[in-house]
């Protein structure tokens, strides 16, 4: 909106194309007219951000309970949920010629300390329908936390989105311990799932690090 305060277009008032003119206690207004979008039509930049939101909310939903305390200490002006839709939003799609899909590598239930690992493996037992995980973290990392407490989170996550089942755990076995187990019994056969690993401290829930990505298995 601008305002002619020595009025220089006089006592102008009425509509030019896409403004219109008006007076009001002697000082002439000129503002820009609304547009009027038709009903229904979104434009292609929304669509995009609708069907971005749309894709993170509906992987999020699905492990609500581990991003909650994952995203937890993240900022205290959000919640976790927001966090961590807001970190996925930013870093874990991958954009194409046919569209958006996740990339899973930089999909993230957690974030705050970050920690380095000498190795890290994973493998899936068939028979026993369990996730086994190892690790190998820096003595000097597991000194410098040893009075948090830092316990394993495990999650396995499905690729697909019609599938709501997802497997994992929190506070379980001590970082030092090296290894987890994880029974993925409840989940869908021939599919494919995402397995990441994090850790929060049993002393101050809100200390956690960031969750690595250890690959993908077939249920």
């Amino acid at each position: 909106m601008a305002i002619f305060s020595k009025k220089i277009i006089g006592l102008a008032q009425g509509k030019v194309g896409n403004v219109v003119i008006c007076n009001w206690k002697g000082k002439a207004y000129v503002r820009a007219l609304p547009v009027q979008r038709k009903k229904g039509e979104v434009s292609a930049k929304i669509k995009a951000s609708q069907s971005r939101f749309k894709l993170v909310q509906q992987h999020l939903i699905k492990i609500l309970p581990y991003a909650r305390v994952g995203f937890e200490g993240v900022s205290e002006a959000h919640t976790a949920y927001n966090s961590a839709m807001s970190f996925n939003l930013r870093h874990a799609i991958k954009e194409h010629a046919n569209g958006i899909e996740m990339d899973w590598s930089k999909f993230s239930f957690s974030r705050g300390l970050e920690f380095k690992f000498d190795a890290v493996s994973c493998y899936y037992d068939v028979e026993e329908r369990r996730i086994h995980v190892e690790w190998q973290i820096p003595s000097a990392f597991i000194d410098d936390f040893k009075h948090q407490h830092l316990k394993c989170m495990l999650l396995c996550c499905p690729e697909n989105v019609d599938y709501t089942a997802c497997a994992g755990l929190l506070y379980g076995n001590a970082i030092e311990v090296g290894f987890q187990e994880l029974s993925v019994d409840e989940l869908h056969s021939e599919e494919r799932y995402h397995v990441y690993l994090a850790f929060v401290s049993a002393m101050h829930k809100m200390t956690t690090t960031n969750s690595i990505y250890i690959g993908m298995i077939i249920r």
